[in-house]
């Protein structure tokens, strides 16, 4: 084999392993870089998770405040109500409260 075809065949062997190593190398880079994005992503997922449960606690927290708050408005609207109906609907007159001294 001649000497030229073979440094041919050697630099063309030299250049081809280096740009293989190019590729495997950014492979190994973008893999990383996909790693280290799946692992910001679930804990960003997870933060919003929490901050999501924290928001249904708090609704569930105010649909109680509003519940207690609406049964207790009805419970002092019935109240007043009952009271209003066992108080006497007419007021006494003058000659009805005086006691007759004999």
């Amino acid at each position: 084999m001649p000497i030229t075809l073979r440094k041919n065949l050697k630099n063309t062997f030299e250049e081809t392993s280096k740009s293989q190593k190019e590729i495997v190398d950014n492979a190994l880079n973008i893999i990383l870089n996909l790693k280290e994005a799946n692992t910001k992503n679930q804990f960003l997922i997870e933060l919003n998770n929490k901050e999501t449960n924290m928001y249904n606690r708090d609704i569930q927290y105010f649909k109680g405040a509003l519940n207690r708050r609406i049964k207790n408005s009805e419970f002092q609207a019935n109240f007043c109500k009952s009271q209003a109906c066992s108080m006497p609907k007419e007021r006494p007159t003058e000659s009805t409260t005086k006691y007759s001294v004999a």
